[in-house]
């Protein structure tokens, strides 16, 4: 967040999307959206000094497994790789700003992990 605000960006932290015409999600949570004069960043950040994908069996088909670690402990897992929770929740966002005003058709959108 220091670097973001040295560079004189703007951001918003933790933003909680409610989708309730949605049957499988929801809601969802951006961790970061930073305002930048060329457009909208979405950022997805994910906590411990490192990660390990690995690959389970469940019912016949193979499922990628995100775990999270500080130092040798493990934080968590979770099944949804962050690169696509963040694409997830960038077309959500881009949706929801587009259906209220077409002004947001003409704003580069961008994600990323950190």
């Amino acid at each position: 967040m220091q670097l973001l605000e040295k560079a004189g960006l703007k951001y918003l932290h933790h933003v909680y999307l409610e989708d309730p015409s949605s049957k499988f999600k929801r809601r969802s949570e951006i961790d970061f959206i930073v305002f930048h004069p060329r457009g909208l960043l979405i950022l997805e950040s994910k906590g411990g000094d490192r990660y390990e994908r690995t690959t389970e069996e469940k019912k016949g088909k193979r499922l990628d497994v995100w775990t999270y670690f500080e130092g040798d402990r493990k934080l968590y897992s979770q099944s949804k790789s962050p690169f696509d929770q963040v694409t997830e929740n960038l077309e959500d966002f881009r949706r929801i700003l587009r259906e209220k005003d077409t002004k947001f058709n003409k704003i580069c959108f961008a994600r990323g992990v950190v």
